[in-house]
């Protein structure tokens, strides 16, 4: 990883005199074959990827001699973890049109792929077209899904060609009878990587990887490796905080409008470039993103009651606010002490608001399920609401979370409580609410003999509470997936 810096640093290991005559004795019987050809691969740039982009990698080959084929390859390759995530590889071009007959991809959580095709197997189903010689095209492509984080905006993030012994990145002639390895490696800010003589190591196989085997069947250094990396926009090329629609004016009502649709419709309301929209949402600038804060925060820009320039809110949450849905009745109430400007809340069913407080309105989409709720003023005016009665509901759905705003950007935490009706799926410690305490409360069940669950706590309806039911809740609690028991039956 990298913010517009390098380092380079080189080793020179001498060998001994008598060594370093008989790797002059192998260069000389192979220097008729480098001098002919020289082999290219480069791992394609990504530049200018926004945040949580799903970037394509193409590696590719030129080999634009015809004095030898090729019909294997061996690539292993080094990616920084933090920016990104190793998603999948495919055969390219080169290998799909001659027909190779094997191609694998095995990848490492430390953040190493390797990558192996064979153009011929022993008792394959069929015998290939071609074996890549004066040809250039991709070899494969791999996808990557890029940070979501906006600190890593401006960042660089390196994928390298990586060896860890002498048969690493290395390409087999017609035949097997020659390996040829690497000659030059390029970093990728174009800068060339003089060798070492370590293992593991970016800086291509060492001389003593020449040493061994017969004159003429040693490998030879023919291949040029290029390194690539993925260039993250950096925050200063986007607009200013505010401007969501990104027309360049911020702080306007088609941002409030755009705003008000992410809450009912998620990031598909984000049309224009979901990461850039999504870093601009931060209007009180608390590099906390899409909150009810923000949204509450750019109304009052927008009708003159606040500078864009917002001073921070009180770093201590407030009270808790207390949200009571009553599943009898179909009404949710609140229980809280002070006032409050907007509401967000998702529900696992179809309902439908019929009531709601004095001056507010339940914006919501009849067709999305589970069903998202923005509440707030039926005006853009100055407007708050407090205990008591918040809404009314036909149809039946829990209440799973809820988000609050007061007026002066304040941090303020909340809770949901049910009566008349059963748990509330997914509230596995039976606190009346969802959240990562149920997910801690599983896993003490699960590996260390914790307490038992509630029922509600087969979030995915498959009858069994195990690590299925984990992974579902953190999922739905950190990465927006379906609310628990969403697809039940019952």
């Amino acid at each position: 990883m990298s913010k517009r810096s390098n380092s380079r640093t080189s080793i020179r290991t001498y060998l001994t005199l008598a060594v370093a005559v008989f790797a002059l004795s192998l260069m000389l019987a192979t220097v008729s074959l480098q001098a002919a050809s020289v082999v290219r691969v480069t791992l394609e740039r990504a530049m200018h990827a926004d945040l949580g982009d799903t970037i394509e990698v193409p590696i590719t080959l030129e080999n634009d001699s015809m004095d030898f084929s090729l019909s294997g390859f061996d690539l292993f390759i080094l990616y920084d973890t933090v920016g990104m995530t190793f998603m999948d590889a495919v055969a390219g071009s080169l290998l799909t049109e001659c027909e190779w007959e094997y191609f694998n991809v095995a990848d490492d959580p430390s953040g190493l792929i390797r990558l192996v095709g064979v153009g011929d197997i022993i008792g394959g189903s069929h015998y290939p077209t071609c074996f890549l010689e004066g040809t250039s095209g991709t070899l494969a492509t791999l996808s990557f899904a890029v940070t979501c984080d906006p600190a890593f905006m401006c960042y660089i993030f390196p994928y390298r060609f990586y060896w860890a012994d002498c048969g690493d990145n290395s390409f087999a002639t017609l035949n097997g009878d020659t390996l040829l390895v690497s000659r030059e490696v390029w970093d990728w800010d174009e800068t060339p990587i003089q060798e070492d003589d370590t293992f593991p190591t970016i800086k291509g196989v060492p001389d003593s990887c020449l040493i061994g085997g017969s004159p003429g069947k040693a490998p030879v250094r023919m291949v040029d490796y290029r390194d690539g990396h993925v260039d993250i926009i950096c925050a200063d090329s986007i607009d200013a905080r505010g401007d969501i629609d990104l027309n360049g004016v911020a702080y306007q009502i088609a941002d409030w409008v755009l705003f008000a649709n992410y809450f009912l419709a998620g990031l598909s309301a984000f049309s224009i470039d979901q990461s850039l929209q999504t870093y601009v949402t931060d209007t009180n600038d608390d590099d906390v993103y899409l909150t009810v804060r923000d949204f509450v925060y750019l109304q009052r820009v927008i009708i003159g009651d606040a500078l864009p320039y917002p001073k921070p809110g009180d770093s201590l949450p407030q009270d808790t606010a207390v949200f009571i849905q009553d599943m009898a009745a179909h009404t949710v109430s609140l229980d809280y002490p002070d006032s409050l400007a907007a509401a967000f809340m998702i529900f696992s069913g179809e309902i439908f608001p019929e009531f709601v407080g004095t001056d507010l309105v339940a914006a919501y989409d009849t067709l999305i399920i589970p069903r998202r709720i923005l509440l707030l003023s039926a005006t853009l005016e100055k407007y708050s609401f407090g205990a008591g009665l918040v809404l009314t509901y036909t149809g039946e759905g829990q209440l799973l979370t809820v988000e609050v705003a007061d007026y002066e950007n304040q941090l303020i935490h909340s809770r949901i409580e049910q009566v008349g009706g059963e748990p509330l799926c997914g509230d596995a410690d039976g606190n009346g609410v969802v959240n990562i305490g149920d997910v801690a409360y599983l896993i003490a069940y699960i590996f260390a003999a914790g307490s038992a669950p509630t029922a509600a706590a087969d979030v995915d309806c498959d009858n069994m509470v195990n690590i299925s039911d984990v992974v579902y809740l953190i999922s739905f609690i950190f990465a927006a997936g379906p609310a628990p028991c969403s697809g039940c039956p019952w």
